[in-house]
Order: structure tokens, then C-alpha cells, then sequence
């Protein structure tokens, strides 16, 4: 068995985030706790442990990678197949032919006479030995242009499908934890190792041409040398393949603590957590762990690796017998004169060739297990990823949607997918008018943020209904409900490109018209993003990443005036500001609300924010809590109420001028 084989696949790295450290003595100590069930392999297959199971599992992994093949370039893998059969054909004939022209040569007449009269007659077989020889050699380069041509677009075609089955599905499932585990596997596992996959599947139809073709020229040669080959190609088979489901009975465990490993060596070595484990005097824990993690790899290794060896060397004294008797065979054919000498050197040879290809078909066996574990993540996600909300069942209109009058929710909840039993929104009855300004306010978790994704259309209700003008939005197209919404977010999309085209995004596709130019103006005036782009070396044509050259890094408080200058320039009918001025200092957060109260006229603009101050002039101001609107009203209103808005306000009051952190 190949070297590669004997340890499990090195697992992809990952930032990872500080966490809690587990109690001394805890079954943490060894498999250090993370909230991240990525980090984890307990789905991970167990069930190889016998050669039927092996050769299942190598069937299982064959056909997903086949129809990719056949989608991206059936004509390219045709070839690869035609070149190789065909390679494979011709080394069986320059078995046969070299076979056919040593017994000429060695014939114990032709002995006595120079060279050019024993070759004399055998020109003929000289030439196509020659060309045979020489037909494999470029049919074997062919078939590797072609394969080299082949893994680019096989590379490119399953990363697209990968970004496809992303942008399928509904946000609210990137809130389920099974969702973004499965994501994370097939993006992290599964999609490195395509390529690979497809470099396997060529080698496993080489090597089984090649196989076949050194059998068939035994068996033209002599019919008793197939169960000769046989014989030489069982130990070998067994022990590779009983060396594999070695390698699977530890494959968990291996995986598990070299991910444990590494993510505590990137805990080291990271600049972000720098400071907070030196804060924290966390170095000698960090450091114990890490040698408990790299003990226990050890220890597995070890046996594993210890297994690995006895089955190799139990295969290799097989094999060695194997082939003793092999050539004893050979010899007892010759003396018995059922096999001229000539013959048996050009058997000896078609067995050392077919030895070798049975390596190497087991390699590629090997190989193919080894990345059908992670294949098969990426596959299931890509075939069985979620479409847009909202498509299945869209009414069919012959018109555009029109941005709504009214937006009403009636009885509305929502719980996350991880945790159906824990709505963090319940009973939520609410009516929004175009032109009305709302402001959603609370203490954190009382669900604001969710309640604005359902109004934006980003999430669907686990109960009740969300209508526009009257219409059950389950029965409106998806798409044509977010080209009238904007949400701008307190951590907003820092898109990797120019600063011009991280606020064009607020209109994607639209011609860049003088009429766009104007309102592109307006909208980075009214976000004082303008004072931003002329602090840039390029202007609005700097790229904002650092990883790239040329590109900057922003602050948060500048990506922040980018955002809000992108939902000003989208304009939509119904505008969503969630904590939108956050990380603005009070000049810019003062220029956005002046932008806010224009924006109120024709829209609906909901509001969400802590600093209720800036809820002032909302025309209606809900307060939620636990999931629940418990008060609504004006400002003026929920004052006078003397409930939990006013007691938070005078709270907020009281700090702004300075006084003790604590209730009025």
C-alpha cells in the first residue's frame, strides 16, 4: 500500500474562536469543547469493516463523481477511456510480439546464425513491435492532455454548483446548525478533494486496463500462466486493502484530534487572539492542551501505523511466496517443454507488469476511499440543497409585484431551526402603512432583529401570516418582494471590491446613466460617505481589501457610512435600518437620521435601535420583549405609560448625563 494511506487525510484548517476552558479532570481534556459542531466527525462512517463493505463503499462513490464527469465534459472523459483501452491493447500486443520475436531470435537454429539472418522473416514483427511501443507511449500522453484539460472545468463546474446550492437557500437556514455543518463539510472536505477524485477514477480505469491487457497476453502465451497471475495478485490485493480498513477503524478518532490540534496551534499563533490569552494568562493551559491533543494523535498513530506495518508485512511475505511459486510454475512449464524459454521471459515480464498495475489499481481504490468520506458531503449537499422561499408556491402575476401600501402581520411566530421549541418571536399582530416610520425598540434577544428579517422577506413565519396589501407572501415570488425591500444591517456586507461598487450594490444591473450618477451623489452626500472616498489613494476606485494589492482595510465606522450610503441609493419601498448608526460618530449619525426623516414620505421605514432617543420622532414606537410586543405608541405615548420604555429611556437618560448606571 501506498505510503499516502497510512495516516488519515491531513482535515482542512479553520480559524477558531475562544472559547470557555473545560474543568480540570473533564472529558474536555482531551477533546477540548467547542459551541461548533464542525469541529466534530460524529457522523463520520463506520461501518468498513470488511472487504464487502469496502468494495460498497468504492461503488457508492462512483456514480455522483461520473455524472459530474459526464456533465462537464463527456467528450474529454470518452477519450480518456478510448486512449487507455487502446494503450492497454497495444502493451498486450508488445507482450505477444516481443514474446513471438525472442523465440525467433532464440530458436536453437537461428543461434548459429549471425543477427540479420535470424531477423530475416521477423521484420514485420520487429515494426510493429516498434509501433505498438511507440502507439502506447502517445496514446498514454494523450490521455494525459486530455485529463489535464479535463480538471480545470471539472474544478470550476464544482465550485459553481457548490456557490449555486449557497445562494439557493433561504437565509433562515443559515440559522440551522445542521444546515451550516453540512455547508461547512462539503465546502471545507468535500470540494478540495474533486480533482483528486477524478485523478483516481482515470488511474482505477488505467490500471484496470492495464491489468486486463497483461492477463490476456498471458493467456495468449500459455492459458496455465492466468492462474499464475491470480496467485502473485491476491497477497497483494489483501494486504492494501486489509491496510485500508485499518486505516478506517481510526479514522475519527485520527481526524478529531488533528483538528483539536490544529486549532489550538492557530489559537497560538493567530495575532486576533494574541492579546486576550496573554489578558487572560491562558499560555499554559493553551500549551497543556495542546501537548495532551498531540500525545493522544500520537498514541493513535502509533497503533495505527503499528497495525499498518504487521498487514504489510503479512502481505509481503505472502506475496513473496506467491511469487516464488510463481516462477517455479513458470520453470516446471518450461522443463515439461509446455512453455519455450522464450515464452517464460516474456511471462515473467507480463506478470512484473501486471503486479504493478494491481498497485496501482489498489492505490487508486485507496485514494478513492480515502476522498469518498468527504465526496460524499459535497454531493449531498449540491443535490439536495433548499430552494428560495417562496418560489414553490409564487402566484403567477403577468405584471411586476408593486411596492406594498399596507404590510400586515397577523399571529406571527418564529423559531430558529436549531431549537423549535424556543420561538423568539410569539403572537406578533402588527400593521405597517407606506409612509409610516416604525421603530422597533427592546432589550437584546427581544427579538428585533428577527422580527426585521420577517418583514424584509428574508425569513418566512414558522406560524401566522405576513401579507402585503392583503396577500399571503407565501404566495408572492421571493424575489419580486426583495426588489422592493432594504435592510441595512449594524454589520453590513463588506464586499471586496471598490468603494464605487460597494454602494452601486444598493442597485445592482442598473445602467450607470446620468440619472444614476446623480443619485449615486445624493446618496453618499446625505451618508457623508464622500468624506470617506476622499480619504482613499484611488477615491471611490480604491479597492477595499488588503489582501489584494493596492487595497486598504476601512474602519467600521467608514464601512458603516458605505452602508447606509447603499440603502439610500437603493430607495426601496420598504426600508429596514437595523442600528444602521452604531458605529457613526454623532456628525455622521446626525446626518443619516436627517436622511431618514426625508425618506419617510413615500416609504415605509422601520427602525431598529437601542439608543432610544433616535426613536423619538417615529410615528409609532413598539416595545418588545421575551418575543412579544408589549407596548406600543408614540413617544409621548409610552412615556406617559410609564412601562419598561420609559423606564429604559430615563435609564438612558441618566447615563448620557452622566450619572450612575441605574434605574431612575
Amino acid at each position: 500500500m501506498d505510503g499516502a494511506a497510512a495516516t488519515p487525510p491531513a482535515p482542512e484548517r479553520t480559524s477558531p474562536r475562544v472559547g470557555p476552558a473545560a474543568p480540570a479532570g473533564s472529558d474536555d481534556d482531551v477533546f477540548i469543547a467547542t459551541d461548533n459542531p464542525y469541529w466534530e466527525l460524529g457522523d463520520a462512517d463506520t461501518s468498513l469493516g470488511s472487504f464487502r463493505a469496502f468494495f460498497r463503499r468504492v461503488a457508492s462513490a462512483l456514480p455522483p463523481v461520473l455524472a459530474l464527469l459526464r456533465r462537464v465534459g463527456p467528450a474529454a472523459v470518452v477519450s480518456v477511456l478510448a486512449c487507455q483501452l487502446l494503450a492497454g491493447a497495444l502493451w498486450a500486443l508488445t507482450l505477444v510480439l516481443g514474446a513471438q520475436l525472442l523465440q525467433a531470435v532464440l530458436d536453437a537454429q537461428a543461434l548459429a546464425r549471425p543477427l540479420s539472418q535470424q531477423l530475416a522473416g521477423h521484420y514485420g514483427t520487429v515494426l510493429g513491435l516498434g509501433a505498438a511501443y511507440l502507439g502506447k507511449l502517445a496514446l498514454d500522453a494523450a490521455a494525459e492532455m486530455l485529463r489535464a484539460r479535463l480538471s480545470p472545468t471539472l474544478i470550476a463546474t464544482a465550485e459553481q454548483d457548490f456557490v449555486d446550492a449557497c445562494l439557493r437557500a433561504p437565509l433562515q437556514r443559515f440559522d440551522d446548525p445542521e444546515f451550516v455543518d453540512r455547508m461547512h463539510r462539503a465546502r471545507d472536505r468535500g470540494l478540495h478533494y474533486v480533482e483528486s477524485i477524478v485523478d483516481q477514477v482515470v488511474a482505477l480505469s488505467g490500471a484496470g486496463i492495464g491489468l486486463v491487457s497483461g492477463g490476456l497476453a498471458l493467456a495468449v502465451l500459455h492459458p496455465a500462466l492466468l492462474p499464475v497471475l491470480l496467485l502473485c495478485l491476491l497477497p497483494q490485493a489483501w494486504s492494501a486493502i486489509r491496510a485500508l480498513l485499518c486505516v478506517q477503524s481510526h479514522w475519527d478518532q485520527s481526524i478529531a484530534l488533528s483538528r483539536q490540534g490544529w486549532m489550538l496551534q492557530d489559537l497560538a499563533s493567530q495575532p486576533e487572539p494574541a492579546a486576550e490569552l496573554r489578558a487572560l494568562q491562558m499560555e499554559p493551559l493553551l500549551g497543556a492542551r495542546h501537548r495532551r491533543v498531540s500525545e493522544a494523535l500520537r498514541q493513535s498513530l502509533s497503533r495505527l501505523k503499528a497495525g499498518i506495518a504487521r498487514t504489510k508485512a503479512a502481505g509481503a511475505v505472502l506475496s513473496g511466496v506467491a511469487q516464488g511459486m510463481a516462477y517455479l510454475w513458470l520453470l516446471l512449464l518450461v522443463d515439461r517443454g509446455s512453455l519455450a524459454p522464450a515464452l517464460a521471459g516474456a511471462a515473467a515480464l507480463g506478470m512484473r507488469t501486471s503486479l504493478d498495475a494491481v498497485r496501482q489499481l489498489v492505490h487508486a481504490l485507496d485514494q478513492m476511499m480515502e476522498k469518498a468520506l468527504y465526496l460524499d458531503d459535497y454531493f449531498a449537499f449540491v443535490r439536495h440543497a433548499p430552494g428560495v422561499p417562496g418560489e414553490p408556491g409564487a402566484m403567477p402575476t403577468a405584471a411586476p409585484l408593486t411596492a406594498p401600501r399596507t404590510i400586515s402581520l397577523h399571529g406571527v411566530s418564529y423559531a430558529y431551526a436549531g431549537a423549535p421549541d424556543r420561538p423568539v418571536l410569539q403572537d406578533i399582530d402588527l400593521t405597517l402603512h407606506q409612509g409610516q416610520t416604525l421603530a422597533l425598540v427592546g432589550e437584546n434577544g427581544s427579538g428585533k432583529s428577527t422580527l426585521a428579517k420577517l418583514l424584509a422577506g428574508l425569513y418566512e413565519p414558522t406560524r401566522g401570516r405576513l401579507c402585503w396589501d392583503g396577500i399571503d407572501c407565501r404566495r408572492l415570488d421571493a424575489r419580486q418582494r426583495l426588489a422592493h425591500t432594504l435592510i441595512v444591517p449594524q454589520h453590513p456586507l463588506r464586499w471586496p471590491y471598490s468603494a464605487e461598487q460597494n454602494v452601486r450594490l444598493g442597485r445592482v444591473g442598473l445602467p450607470e446613466d446620468a440619472a444614476e450618477a446623480l443619485r449615486f451623489r445624493a446618496a453618499v452626500q446625505a451618508a457623508q460617505a464622500d468624506d470617506v472616498a476622499a480619504q482613499l489613494p484611488q477615491g471611490w476606485k480604491t479597492r477595499l481589501n488588503r489582501l489584494f494589492k493596492g487595497g486598504i482595510e476601512l474602519s467600521s465606522g467608514q464601512w458603516q457610512r458605505l452602508a447606509v450610503a447603499r440603502g439610500l441609493y437603493r430607495d426601496a419601498a420598504l426600508t429596514i435600518w437595523d442600528e444602521p448608526t452604531a458605529p457613526l460618530d454623532a456628525k455622521a449619525e446626525a446626518a443619516v437620521y436627517a436622511s431618514l426623516a426625508q425618506l419617510r414620505r413615500e416609504r415605509t421605514v422601520v427602525l431598529i435601535t437601542h439608543r432610544l432617543a433616535s426613536a423619538q420622532t417615529a410615528d409609532c414606537i413598539h416595545f418588545l420583549r421575551a418575543g412579544r410586543i408589549v407596548e406600543s405608541g408614540t413617544h409621548a405615548e409610552l412615556m406617559a405609560l410609564g412601562g419598561g420604555y420609559a423606564q429604559l429611556y430615563a435609564l438612558q437618560a441618566r447615563l448620557a448625563e452622566g450619572g450612575p448606571p441605574t434605574a431612575a
